[in-house]
């Protein structure tokens, strides 16, 4: 709201501007009546005749002369060529049209500035008025002689004035002092008021409290009271209707006996049955025996219990009868004292209220009494300084009659600067102490603050003290012939800057402006809206009326007056409407966003996606708000509709090109959000199917960042050329060459061209996808990103390889259906072949019941047996079918399985062995030993 709040400021101070502009120029209305009596109809045009009856014999012997009349049929082409160039020039775009829109707002602001300048700014009769002077004795010694007087009549009267209020210091001090103490004793009533105010609130609060306490506390005591008042019925039912007491008892004994012997009559028959089994214990029949101990029971219990009920009745009923009584009668009286206490207690509060109402009352009255008792003492010190005021009138009057030599410019000069520099300045000065005292708050009359006093009088006194000696200067000099020119420029500039300084004035009056208005909007919480609206709006409206009137009256305007109020009108309903109309918009959005934000159908995506457009849409509308609330201002300040919606006419190309302009982004955007959604649903959908779907899946990811790309480009290359040519651009040579760029990026970027293409078929062959363990030109790695031209493959080192489409010329995917694990043990040659597959078989086992293992595994052990006779191992091979994402995992796992089967079947695999045979050294050593033995014999 905040936002929304600076924009409609922002609005109305930019038509406070434009509408200050508008009246200096006469307005725009004024200049299209001007331009329309400028170019009067065509009827009145070609009401008077064209040719007369030489200009027709030319004519006809120009016609019948063959070269005069070819020389005239060249002219008439060329003029028809000239006239359609110009019709070529007119603007047929928004850009066009800005700018000579722009042309023509700037020469009616020029002429507007040149008008405004040549009617304030005349001084072109000084210069010889200056020379006049410095040439003509007679009128130097007449200025300085008016200059002489006016200086006594100044400094006299303010001596005189400063003397008289020394004289009555005292009696001014006296006043001070009476007023002082009637503003002491107000200040104590305004202090006994606040204390009366501090304890009526006070009272209330305790009274407040008091009240809730107690109708807590009663309504607890009704409740006991309630339950206690059934529990004495209760208790009187039972002593009134003893014979109904007396049977609930016999039946509660006879349902007791009944009991009693049910389990009598079981335990008897489970201990004949315990003693001799042999024997068949007679079983009782319970229904018998129940009738025969209900009849004796009942009998022998209704005796008991209508003995006991007349013997306990007086001692038991009776008393809880009497104790209810009693606690009933000591509720009623509780409760009575507790209506009696929330009685006295809203007494209190009421009096406490009607004391505090009386004591403000009161207060009122005596504030009241207060300021029509200090306006004495204020119409008292009024009164002393009329004494200082009389003396300039007085001085003047002496000096009219003591001057021997006296004239009319010379008197004329004398009252001027009597009457407005000293009089009317001084007993305004006056006035506002009177009403603004800023220094003795106790000789003030208006209810105001000193901060506001003072400010107040403070811009007041300088602004009246301006313009008065303003006056007095300008008629002075009109007195020393000064032209009435010069004059009348120097007054509007005086005007000028009065204006100015009330326009300061009105700047630094919001604070005390803001405050008055949350007092009456705290006050009066009715008019709280009403306040909050003068709070923000006041200083501008009375910024536009002080410019405003000055401008008028500076202008010569003719009925300006009028029409400033007129035109103020009239824009303030096209605020309104405006502002209403943005309100129904934001209503609407606002109820858009809090359906997508409750709607049960949308994903949070979804969700997400629509709520990323709510503030571009939000400022659209606001600026299409703002456009069509300036249309409306303009036809407020009487500028036609033909002049706004003609057929060259700005608003005629914004309304065109900018309707084209946000349908063209409005079903970019639709286009595009459209394929993203369908690109992720399409994904999450796959993803949500079996494994063949997540494949597809898998594609569609690859494949969409290269799709959105190129729907990227295109729309934004469509778009972008729309736009251009709704502006006034013209595309076609933008569109040659961007042909003949592509041409030259053709031809070269053939490879770049080339590994588009081939990462194309690549992927439309669904070769790769994002994630897929793959053998690239014999580098194996995982893919991890698939661009315009390049595949990225990550190797089990961790370096990044980077190829290009058109290098792949070998791929090995490992990710598509399954892979199969390639087993190979080579063993000795006396192994058997049968060992080495039972321990195949042993391991495929113990991994399908392995939870780790068991989901990669998707199919049976292919054993192919003896696969090659190695030099000292014989090679045995088996396949098992896995998923992509299993094959190593498998791997590794039955190769380490296979080396602890073996190692416990002792079935080897022999490293190879090379022997190397030398028959020369083994008979060498044989002769050798057959040496030693004589020896060792």
């Amino acid at each position: 709201m905040l936002r929304l709040r600076r924009i409609f400021f922002f609005q109305i101070a930019v038509y406070c501007l434009i509408s200050i502009l508008s009246i200096g120029g006469g307005l725009v209305s004024s200049a299209y009546a001007d331009e329309a009596k400028a170019s009067p109809p065509l009827a009145t045009k070609t009401s008077q005749p064209v040719l007369d009856a030489t200009e027709a014999k030319d004519l006809i012997s120009i016609l019948n002369d063959p070269e005069q009349r070819d020389k005239l049929v060249a002219t008439l082409k060329s003029l028809e060529k000239v006239q359609s160039t110009n019709l070529v020039d007119m603007p047929h775009s928004i850009l066009e049209s800005v700018l000579q829109t722009g042309r023509d707002l700037l020469h009616k602001v020029s002429e507007a500035f040149h008008a405004f300048i040549a009617g304030i700014a005349n001084f072109k009769a000084l210069l010889p008025w200056l020379l006049q002077v410095w040439n003509d004795p007679a009128l130097q010694s007449e200025i300085v002689r008016i200059c002489l007087r006016v200086a006594v009549v100044g400094l006299g009267g303010w001596g005189l004035s400063y003397l008289l209020s020394y004289l009555f210091r005292g009696v001014r001090g006296k006043i001070k002092e009476k007023a002082k103490d009637l503003a002491l004793r107000a200040e104590e009533a305004q202090q006994t008021l606040d204390l009366a105010k501090q304890e009526a609130d006070d009272d209330l609060a305790e009274a407040a409290h008091l009240e809730e306490v107690l109708a807590k506390t009663k309504r607890e005591m009704e409740n006991a009271l309630k339950e206690e008042t059934l529990r004495q019925e209760q208790l009187s039912q039972t002593e009134q209707n003893p014979q109904e007491t007396l049977a609930h008892a016999e039946n509660l004994a006879a349902r007791q006996a009944l009991e009693e012997v049910e389990n009598q009559a079981i335990v008897a028959q489970t201990m004949a049955l315990s003693d001799s089994p042999a024997v068949k214990a007679p079983i009782l029949n319970l229904t018998d025996t129940k009738d025969v101990g209900t009849d004796n029971k009942a009998s022998l219990s209704s005796e008991n219990s209508q003995k006991d009920f007349h013997q306990e009745k007086p001692t038991k009923v009776h008393k809880a009868v009497l104790e209810a009584e009693a606690k009933i009668k000591q509720l009623e009286e509780t409760y009575q004292k507790i209506e009696d206490e929330c009685r006295h207690a809203k007494e209190a509060a009421q009096q406490a209220q009607k004391k505090y109402d009386d004591v403000r009352q009161n207060n009122q009255k005596a504030n009241l009494f207060s300021r029509w008792r200090r306006t004495p003492y204020a119409l008292a010190g009024f009164s002393l300084d009329l004494f200082g005021i009389a003396m300039f009138p007085f001085l003047a009057l002496l000096i009219q009659i003591l001057d021997p030599t006296p004239d009319a410019r010379t008197m004329e000069a004398v009252w001027s600067v009597t009457w407005f520099a000293n009089v009317v300045q001084t007993l305004w000065v006056a006035v506002l102490r009177v009403l603004f005292n800023p220094a003795d708050a106790w000789l003030r009359i208006a209810a105001i603050s000193d901060q506001a006093a003072k400010f107040l009088f403070k811009w007041l006194r300088r602004i009246s003290g301006f313009v008065a000696w303003s006056l007095t200067i300008i008629i002075i000099f009109q007195a020393c012939t000064l032209p009435g020119s010069v004059s009348s420029a120097i007054g509007k500039l005086v005007g000028l800057f009065a204006n100015l300084m009330l326009a300061r004035m009105i700047l630094g009056a919001r604070p005390y402006v803001a405050r008055s208005c949350l007092m009456v909007a705290n006050r009066t919480p009715k008019l709280a809206t009403i306040s909050n609206l003068v709070r923000q709006l006041w200083w501008i409206v009375a910024l536009f009326f002080d410019i405003a009137l000055w401008w008028v009256w500076a202008m010569n305007m003719r009925d300006g007056y009028q029409l400033i109020f007129w035109v103020f009108i009239k824009t303030c309903v096209a605020l309104i409407a405006a502002r209403l109309l943005w309100l129904l918009i934001q209503y609407f959005l606002d109820i858009g966003d809090l359906w997508i934000r409750k709607e049960d159908n949308l994903s949070a995506e979804m969700q997400e996606r629509f709520l990323r457009y709510y503030p571009a849409l939000q400022k659209m509308l606001g600026t299409i708000v703002l456009v069509v609330m300036f249309i409306f201002i303009a036809m407020a300040w009487g500028v036609p509709a033909s002049h706004i919606f003609a057929s060259n006419a700005l608003g005629r190309h914004i309304l065109s090109s900018g309707s084209a302009i946000l349908v063209s982004l409005a079903v970019g955007v639709f286009i595009w959000e459209g394929a993203n959604i369908f690109f992720d649903r399409q994904s999450k959908k796959l993803l949500a199917t079996d494994s063949g779907e997540k494949q597809r899946a898998a594609r569609i990811r690859t494949l969409q960042p290269l799709l959105k790309i190129i729907l990227l480009i295109v729309l934004i290359a469509t778009i972008g050329m729309t736009i251009l040519s709704e502006l006034g651009v013209n595309i076609a040579p933008l569109l040659a060459s961007a042909s003949i760029f592509g041409v030259a990026i053709g031809f070269g970027s053939q490879k770049l061209v080339h590994d588009f293409i081939s990462g194309v078929f690549l992927l439309l062959e669904n070769a790769l996808s994002v994630g897929d363990a793959v053998t690239l030109n014999k580098t194996y790695g995982r893919v991890e990103k698939l661009s315009l031209r390049t595949v990225h493959v990550r190797s089990g080192n961790g370096s990044l390889n980077i190829f290009p489409f058109s290098s792949l010329n070998e791929i090995t995917n490992y990710s598509r259906g399954f892979c199969r694990v390639v087993i190979e043990a080579n063993v000795a040659y006396d192994t058997k072949v049968e060992d080495v597959h039972q321990v195949y078989l042993e391991i495929t086992e113990s991994l399908n019941n392995d939870p780790k293992y068991a989901d990669y595994i998707i199919d049976a052990l292919d054993f192919w047996g003896l696969d090659h006779f190695n030099e000292s191992t014989l090679c045995i091979k088996a396949t098992l079918p896995v998923t992509p994402a299993g094959r190593w995992p498998v791997t590794y796992e039955f190769n380490r399985r296979i080396c602890e089967a073996f190692e416990k079947r002792g079935i080897k695999m022999p490293f190879p062995m090379r022997t190397v045979d030398f028959p020369s050294l083994e008979a060498f050593l044989k002769s050798e030993d057959a040496r030693s033995q004589p020896f060792k014999a």
